[in-house]
C-alpha cells in the first residue's frame, strides 16, 4: 500500500495537492452519552439519530472506535486545580480521588470509549495549481479554496451538533489533534 502524501493546514488533512487532484479531511470527537444501562427505547432513539445523520452525510466518513482507561490529561487538570484550592478540607479531598483514579487508571479498571468521525471529500475546484504562474495568485487561490473547505465541515459540524443533540459531546479537531491521532495510529 503506497501512502499520499498528507498536510495539516489550518485544522483540516490535505491529502496531495490543495486543488482539483486532492482531497480534503476533517476529524470530529464524538463523545456519545453513556448507554449501557439505558432503557430500549433510549437505545433506539440514538439509534434513529445515527442512521439520520448516516443518511444526510453528503462526504466519505470513516469511523474509529476504541477503547482504553487512559484520563491523565483529565487527571492532570483537576489535580492542578486541586493545587489552587486554599481550603485544606477540599485539598485533602480531591488529592484522594485523584490518587484513587491514578491507580485505576493505571491498572486498566478506568474505562473510557473514543469515538472519532473523520469525513473527507475531494477537493471541488476545476483548477490545477500549475495552471497558477505567480505567488499572489497561488495564494489568492489557496485562501479561497481554504475558505471554501472550512465552511463545509463548519456546516458538517452543525449537522452533526443537531442531528445528535444534546447528550453527546461533538469537538472539531485542530491540526494538533489531527497530528496526534495519526501519530497514535500509526505507531
Amino acid at each position: 500500500m503506497e501512502l499520499t502524501d498528507g498536510y495539516y493546514m489550518k485544522d483540516l488533512i490535505i491529502w496531495k495537492e490543495l486543488d482539483k487532484t486532492g482531497f480534503a479531511a476533517k476529524g470530529f470527537e464524538i463523545f456519545p452519552p453513556d448507554l449501557r444501562n439505558a432503557a430500549i427505547n433510549t437505545l433506539h432513539e440514538f439509534e434513529e439519530k445515527l442512521r439520520r445523520y448516516l443518511v444526510t452525510i453528503n462526504a466519505r466518513s470513516q469511523w474509529q472506535w476504541s477503547v482504553g482507561s487512559d484520563y491523565k490529561e483529565a487527571l492532570d487538570n483537576y489535580n492542578s486545580k486541586t493545587e489552587l484550592s486554599d481550603n485544606k478540607w477540599t485539598r485533602l479531598v480531591r488529592k484522594e480521588r485523584y490518587h484513587r483514579y491514578v491507580k485505576r487508571m493505571e491498572e486498566g479498571n478506568l474505562r473510557r470509549e473514543k469515538l472519532r468521525l473523520y469525513l473527507s471529500v475531494p477537493i471541488d475546484t476545476k483548477r490545477s495549481i500549475s495552471e497558477f504562474k505567480t505567488p499572489a495568485a497561488k495564494a489568492e487561490f489557496y485562501d479561497a479554496t481554504l475558505k471554501g473547505l472550512t465552511s463545509f465541515f463548519d456546516t458538517q459540524y452543525h449537522l452533526l451538533q443537531s442531528v445528535f443533540g444534546q447528550g453527546t459531546l461533538i469537538l472539531p479537531m485542530g491540526d494538533e489533534e489531527h497530528y496526534r491521532q495519526h501519530a497514535e495510529f500509526f505507531n
